[in-house]
């Protein structure tokens, strides 16, 4: 087959597409005729590109170069030939509308083009009025047809499938709160005291941030949360009422009506702070607003769902026997189940969603309260206004000065600076942590360090802290050029996760850098070491039986190293030890010759979706601006390469 040769202009090709005069057209044939002329000329452009390409090949390869060549030639014919279209249609358009009777037929060609815009809108809005009336008659006639019980039950599925897609879309573990918190309820003492004493409420306890779990006595590793009842800790919990108390003990606060912000709202200060978590609804249409807690207990009785709360036992003034005691008559105890006192890293393995989420707000909410000492005067954290001692509010929510009591004894004292405005230490904090991989231009190869503080060959993302003063992605470049000397760009958002270790939010970043450009981690010296890993490598760790877990030993470790805390020397000994994953004796274990985070971590999630190739950079980039060397620095309590 011959192909055609590229030597005809458009003016010499017999195609129907030729301007006529456009004194003679109307506005709409011009336009067409505009459409015509360009598809036409594409039409020819792709035929004659086909062509000669398929007889280029036939030909062989010496052929090749002489239809590129045609084909470039005839490219630039198409490209003259618009020009000249162009050119043409403008000189005819100026005579065009000069014209009066040209410029009416335009005017009444618009007109039409904009009575057919209107007439399509208004025919969209009444079908959809049309939907909306159907639908309503449709969901009357369902809720007078049906049977309460069978609406009931497919509200409950729309719940349910409502939480399985925050699951999708919350994929990190502690993530997708399941939990309505009631914010606007904790400051309701009526609420709280009635809502404490259901037999519903279920509480998760904690030991100096060591949550209670319990665990199979034949497999102590196979451990989840225990979840007790209000019953169970009541013991724990110190006079009532439990929140609004007075002065002496056993009053309670009555609260006047027309007063705001008052410093007795939910007030706890006999006793050690509890903190309200939430509600697990099982319907979305029972939370109330506080208007209609006239009566708390006929209120509560409307609520469908578990109420949750948590608290802290480390600083009660209880024996370790008392303690112990008080433990094993609760209702697990008492129907033969294992108690235990639980390194809380080991539970990211073995968490569900739910269990995982209530945890992570539980942790940080007893944390903060129990490192501001608030369970008896002398061990009360002080008012940073003005140094007297605090007291809880609102649910375990806030911290409030004991000057502000209406009973307090301020002579010959000035207010404390928190009687007004808002100040960010009497509320609990959550601090943000960038945490990032870098990727290298290729694509198949990943920047991970390792961190001073955790043991063995522990390989992890690169973290931070943000600092004042910049956003996430100035944190990722600044933190990747202390870290570990690397510039990148092209910084991508990944995906949050809380953190009860105790009380962060890790923000994942992906980015690109040079993997050519040399290593130093003697910036910050936060690191060991810090190299490229490729993907083949990484595949191998994770293959491996314990490549990518960790075992309650190890997570001991990294307790004791960020968080200052000796899991061995608690004031109050576990109940039972926590599992330790050494092999079995007289068995050699075969170690990786790296260890990575587990899954169940934001890094273990980022290494594994670069892995995988559901993240990543395209393979050839239009342009690329390097980030420049970032400046600032500062000491971070998350070093380096984290979990």
């Amino acid at each position: 087959m011959q192909p055609l040769t590229p030597t005809r202009t458009p003016e010499q090709l017999n195609v129907p597409f030729r301007i006529k005069a456009l004194d003679t057209l109307t506005a709409a044939n011009y336009i067409n005729s505009l459409k015509a002329a360009t598809g036409s000329l594409g039409n020819i452009f792709g035929k004659l590109e086909s062509q000669t390409k398929e007889t280029a090949i036939q030909g062989g390869a010496s052929e090749i170069q002489r239809f590129e060549r045609l084909a470039k030639e005839q490219n630039q014919i198409h490209k003259d030939g618009i020009v000249e279209i162009n050119r043409r249609c403008f000189d005819c358009s100026s005579s065009f509308f000069t014209d009066t009777s040209n410029q009416v037929i335009l005017k009444d060609y618009l007109n039409t083009q904009l009575l057919e815009h209107l007439k399509e809108q208004a025919q969209r809005e009444i079908e959809a009025e049309i939907d909306e009336l159907v639908q309503k008659e449709v969901t009357r006639c369902l809720e007078t047809m049906i049977p309460q019980n069978l609406q009931d039950e497919v509200a409950g599925q729309k719940v349910e499938l409502e939480g399985l897609r925050k699951e999708l879309l919350n994929s990190n573990m502690f993530s997708g709160s399941p939990l309505n918190r009631l914010s606007w309820l904790r400051t309701s003492h009526p609420f709280l005291n009635a809502i404490i004493a259901s037999p519903s409420t279920r509480w998760l306890v904690f030991n100096a941030g060591q949550p209670l779990v319990l665990a199979n006595s034949d497999t102590l590793h196979r451990q989840s949360l225990v979840f007790l009842t209000t019953k169970d800790v009541k013991p724990l919990l110190g006079p009532e009422p439990y929140f609004g108390q007075n002065k002496e003990i056993g009053q309670l606060v009555v609260e006047p009506p027309d007063v705001q912000h008052s410093p007795t709202e939910a007030a706890r200060h006999h006793s050690s702070p509890v903190v309200f978590l939430g509600l697990k609804e099982n319907s979305k249409t029972s939370a109330l607003p506080s208007s209609e807690f006239v009566d708390a207990e006929a209120a509560i009785a409307n609520l469908d769902g578990t109420p949750y709360f948590s608290m802290d036992v480390a600083d009660l003034d209880l024996s370790p026997e008392r303690l112990n005691e008080v433990l094993q008559a609760t209702e697990p105890a008492q129907n033969g189940q294992v108690l235990s006192w639980s390194e809380p890293r080991v539970l990211m393995t073995g968490l569900d969603s739910f269990s995982g989420a209530v945890f992570a707000e539980a942790r940080s909410l007893v944390d903060w309260n129990q490192r501001n000492k608030v369970s008896s005067i002398s061990s009360r954290q002080f008012c940073a206004g003005c140094g007297s001692p605090t007291y809880s509010m609102w649910g375990g929510w806030k911290l409030s000065c004991s000057s502000l009591l209406p009973w307090a004894d301020n002579t010959g004292r000035k207010p404390c600076p928190t009687t007004k405005g808002l100040h960010n230490f009497t509320h609990p904090r959550t601090d943000p942590v960038v945490i990032m991989i870098a990727i290298d231009e290729s694509g198949d190869k990943v920047l991970l360090g390792r961190g001073k503080k955790f043991p063995g060959k522990f390989n992890s993302a690169l973290a931070g802290f943000i600092e004042p003063g910049e956003t996430f992605e100035d944190a990722v470049a600044r933190e990747m050029w202390e870290e570990a000397g690397v510039s990148v760009w092209d910084i991508k958002y990944h995906s949050g996760q809380p953190w009860p270790y105790p009380a962060n939010l890790m923000v994942g970043f992906y980015a690109k850098a040079d993997s050519s450009q040399p290593i130093r981690v003697d910036l910050d010296n936060e690191l060991v070491d810090a190299r490229w890993f490729s993907r083949s490598e990484i595949l191998d760790v994770l293959g491996h039986p314990i490549g990518g877990k960790f075992g309650s030993n190890e997570y001991r470790k990294m307790a004791e190293s960020t968080e200052g805390r000796n899991s061995n020397n608690q004031q109050t000994p576990h109940l039972n030890p926590t599992y330790e994953d050494k092999p079995a004796a007289g068995v050699k274990r075969d170690d990786p010759p790296f260890r990575l985070p587990p899954a169940t971590a934001i890094a273990g999630m980022l290494i594994r979706d670069w892995v995988e190739e559901k993240i990543g950079f395209p393979s050839a980039s239009i342009s690329i601006s390097e980030a420049g060397t970032p400046n600032g620095g500062g000491d971070n309590n998350v070093d380096g390469a984290v979990i």
